[in-house]
């Protein structure tokens, strides 16, 4: 085959080739319809894109077929083969073109119909959401605070209805645009129309459900404001009540209180219509309310109506005391008459106390009458008592009363204030007793150093002279026999502090009951007295045993130190004081009521007879307690010389070796 004709050949083919593409092009070049076609036709236009590759391989055989058909060729024939280049060249490029501007088309169009559908698919998920929101029926709440709430909620899914409106529109928009473009049905006029018809039918039923709300809580709401404008209203009528309701001595405020009770009563009255209003509101409200919400309702109305009518018939029936009290008070008057004439006795009573009673009989006799003193005052704490009750009564009165009061006030002021300084005189004397026993314990202290010397001679168990068998008897024994023969016959001195203990605990005791009896009212009934003599006889009963475990503590072996020391005696002033105040308890409860009232006559005229008796009775005992301490001093001296650590010591040891026929002691 020659040039020439395998030139026209091959441009032959490239050009039937390139026909093809662009019939294939025009098939494919076209976004009408469905989705469906359109991608479709981008798949086509896709694999016509392919052959973009093939395209450019025929016109490259067709151009070097005519670089070598050119050479030695005439400027005609140039010329002719040069037009025919030109011509597929511009074909391809054409073809080229049409083949990326119909692949871009199809593809922009797909991808509005994606956004279009991926926009709608959203609007319809929202729309489904809020059908299944708005299509159960209201359900009733329990009160107005979840009322407002249920409101506040769909009145927040109407706004977002209204917010989406927006929305919709750009997505008919979109529809409308996809519908000029393809002129799919799935977008036209009337599927438009639907999607609008269903926002509007979903925001009309929004609406309703908000303004049935809104109908619901304004009820709810007026009832509420109702029914608290009630309840304040009631709330001051009580304290109005409260106010006027004063039952005193005056006349004329009891008239007044009255009067002012007939107004309240009939003003309280006047409101069982505007009560009766708010039931039959409160009946309406209760058909929007859940079931545990109208009880709640209904129960306060009950509630609010009960405090009414007690209201109204404590002004009707509260009238009846004042209209009593007005008829009650002369006997108001003489009942304060009678307590002014024993607030006077009582004044003198108090005046006949002498406060300083001169100390020329001694400490101890001062100290004993102060004691007597202080128990008489102790014994009218129930008189005062009861003055003070009267007071709290008598102060309710009017002002007529006012006087009496300032008195009992004054009365009671100046027993408190003998009191006082009756306590303050008996804790003078014991402690300047305390300081006076003291100074002598130091006096015996010093005797009791200088005469140490003296009592060189070791003395047996049994307080006599320490024999020569008993002494070989000790140095016989091992250390550790001498230290337990030393426990078979002495005391540990940790028994003295408990058992200083133990006695203190137990007059504590018994002095907290005695005081009890003595805090007690007066006994009026003769059963009240026989339950107190009975207490007393208890306590006496036990004195016994405190004397016996006191004197076994004065018996018991102790260091000395000056904190003991100080404790026994505080002990012992305690021990005399418990037993002063018990016996003149006997004495007291063994007369009747005017028998104890001339006892504390005769005991403010004749308390030196009484202070003689104790005195008589608390110096031997006194005297005795003295001893029981020198004996306790001595036992250390006693110690002393039936120590181990005196008898085994080399000096002892050299002395008793002299008279003793035997081994060497250890």
């Amino acid at each position: 085959m020659s040039p020439e004709e395998e030139f026209g050949s091959c441009l032959e083919n490239a050009e039937s080739w390139i026909r093809m593409i662009q019939e294939r092009l025009e098939a494919t070049d076209n976004v009408q319809g469905p989705k469906a076609a359109l991608e479709n036709r981008l798949r086509e236009s896709e694999v016509i894109l392919a052959e973009e590759p093939e395209g450019n391989l025929r016109l490259g055989r067709v151009l070097v077929k005519a670089e070598s058909l050119l050479q030695g060729r005439s400027d005609d024939e140039k010329h002719e083969i040069q037009a025919a280049m030109k011509h597929i060249k511009t074909l391809w490029e054409d073809t080229q073109i049409n083949m990326a501007h119909c692949h871009s088309r199809i593809e922009w169009v797909l991808l509005h119909w994606s956004e279009y559908l991926k926009a709608r698919e959203d609007y319809f998920l929202w729309l489904m959401n809020m059908k299944q929101k708005l299509e159960p029926d209201l359900e009733l709440q329990l009160g107005l605070k979840e009322k407002k709430l249920q409101l506040s909620h769909h009145t927040v899914l109407l706004s977002n209805i209204l917010n989406q409106a927006a929305l919709l529109e750009r997505l008919i928009q979109e529809s409308g645009s996809l519908f000029a473009k393809t002129e799919d049905e799935t977008v036209n006029e009337a599927a438009q129309q639907m999607l609008k018809a269903d926002h509007e039918a979903l925001q009309m039923k929004a609406k309703e459900k908000v303004k049935i709300l809104e109908a619901i809580v304004q009820e709810h709401q007026q009832y509420a404001d109702r029914r608290e404008k009630f309840q304040n209203w009631l709330q001051c009528m009580k304290e109005k009540f409260n106010n006027c309701y004063t039952c005193t001595g005056d006349k004329n405020q009891m008239e007044r209180s009255l009067t002012e009770l007939k107004e309240l009563s009939d003003a309280v009255s006047s409101q069982k219509g505007e009560l009766d209003n708010l039931q039959v509101q409160a009946t309406a409200v209760i058909l929007n309310t859940s079931p545990l919400g109208a009880e709640l309702i209904t129960k306060d109305l009950e509630e609010l109506r009960a405090d009414w009518n007690s209201l109204r018939l404590r002004c009707q029936q509260d009238q009846e005391p004042l209209k009593l009290g007005l008829h009650s008070v002369l006997e108001t008057k003489s009942r304060a008459e009678q307590l002014e004439r024993e607030v006077a006795k009582f004044a003198e009573w108090l005046q006949s106390f002498d406060l300083q009673p001169p100390d020329d009989d001694g400490m101890e006799t001062a100290w004993c009458k102060c004691l007597l003193t202080r128990s008489s005052i102790l014994a009218e704490e129930p008189r005062v008592e009861e003055f003070q009750l009267k007071l709290k009564e008598f102060c309710r009165f009017s002002q007529s009363e006012e006087q009496l009061c300032n008195k009992v006030l004054s009365v009671i002021q100046d027993y408190k204030r003998v009191k006082g300084q009756i306590v303050k005189r008996c804790n003078q004397l014991g402690s300047r007793l305390r300081c006076d026993f003291q100074k002598f314990l130091q006096e015996f202290q010093q005797w009791r150093n200088s005469t140490e010397s003296l009592l060189h001679l070791p003395l047996d168990p049994d307080g006599g002279p320490l024999t020569m068998t008993y002494l070989q008897n000790v140095e016989a024994r091992g250390p550790d026999e001498v230290i337990e023969f030393r426990k078979m016959n002495g005391r540990d001195p940790s028994d003295h502090k408990l058992l200083l203990k133990k006695f203190e605990v137990w007059l504590k005791t018994e002095d907290r009951k005695l005081t009890s009896i003595f805090a007690a009212k007066s006994p009026r009934s003769s059963r009240e007295r026989k339950n107190r003599k009975q207490g007393l006889k208890v306590l006496q009963s036990r004195v016994p045993h405190g004397q016996k475990i006191f004197e076994e503590l004065l018996s018991t072996e102790f260091s000395g130190a000056n904190e003991e020391e100080k404790q026994l005696e505080d002990l012992r002033y305690r021990w005399i004081l418990y037993k002063t105040k018990l016996k003149e308890a006997e004495e007291l409860s063994a007369r009747g009521p005017d028998e104890v009232i001339e006892f504390r006559k005769e005991t403010s005229r004749g308390i030196c007879h009484y202070l003689s008796r104790a005195c008589c009775a608390a110096l031997p005992l006194q005297l005795l307690l003295l001893l029981l301490l020198l004996l306790a001093f001595l036992l250390p001296l006693i110690e002393e010389q039936d120590s181990c650590s005196v008898v085994n010591n080399f000096a002892r040891s050299f002395y008793l070796t002299l008279r003793y026929q035997g081994p060497p002691p250890t």
